[in-house]
């Protein structure tokens, strides 16, 4: 009895942990486009005031789907102080959502999706979900002028794959801390492979590809 307490207490650590990642993550995700979002309107006001009001628009749906989701997360890390079970982690709604969401000087992201992305399992899901959230923090943050962002998630009998791609220049997206490095960490732990380069084209993409089966041992 006491062994199982102790691995259900451990388990609920650890997701605890994982909630508060992603707290970070999408947190960090939606402040910094308001900001650029924020900034944009002060350099256009004068120019274009037609185009502050869709502008505060813009920042008003982001401040409001930020707010929803900490408390969403929120939730989830105060349920695991009891018994009860953690708020269910980002799916493929959530990821969506999140495209929709995404515009950089007025240019937006294109999401297409191939396969039945709908079945794809939870945690699966969550991971690329994750990946996607920190690709369009780093394409806010270091690829100002793109003028083309895709994301594109892809599913197959035994694979799960999503690639973010931006035609971006100027310096590339560090790799410590809770960015790209940690989420390749993240991926290939879950048995899957990640990948964040230029392409032969001059663009910037990031690819994750996660198997959709539990290998069988050797």
């Amino acid at each position: 009895m006491a062994v199982r307490r102790q691995r259900a207490h451990r388990t609920r650590l650890e997701q605890r942990i994982e909630l508060a990642r992603d707290l970070h993550d999408y947190v960090a995700h939606h402040v910094s486009g308001i900001v650029v979002q924020a900034q944009g309107a002060r350099a256009v006001a004068a120019r274009r005031p037609d185009l502050v009001l869709p502008a505060l628009q813009r920042i008003e749906e982001t401040g409001a789907e930020t707010l929803a989701s900490m408390r969403r997360m929120v939730a989830g890390l105060t349920a695991g102080e009891s018994d009860a079970a953690p708020t269910a982690p980002a799916g493929m709604d959530d990821l969506r959502a999140l495209v929709r969401g995404f515009a950089l000087n007025g240019v937006p992201a294109h999401l297409t999706e191939e396969g039945p992305t709908d079945t794809v399992p939870p945690e699966v899901a969550a991971t690329l979900h994750r990946v996607t959230v920190e690709s369009l923090t780093n394409i806010r943050e270091h690829a100002r002028h793109c003028r083309h962002v895709s994301v594109h998630v892809r599913v197959r009998p035994h694979e799960a794959a999503v690639r973010i791609t931006n035609d971006g220049t100027g310096p590339r997206a560090s790799l410590t801390g809770y960015d790209l490095k940690g989420l390749g960490e993240r991926v290939t732990l879950a048995g899957g492979t990640f990948r964040a380069e230029a392409t032969a084209e001059g663009d910037w993409q990031v690819r994750a590809r996660m198997p959709l089966t539990t290998p069988r041992p050797a």
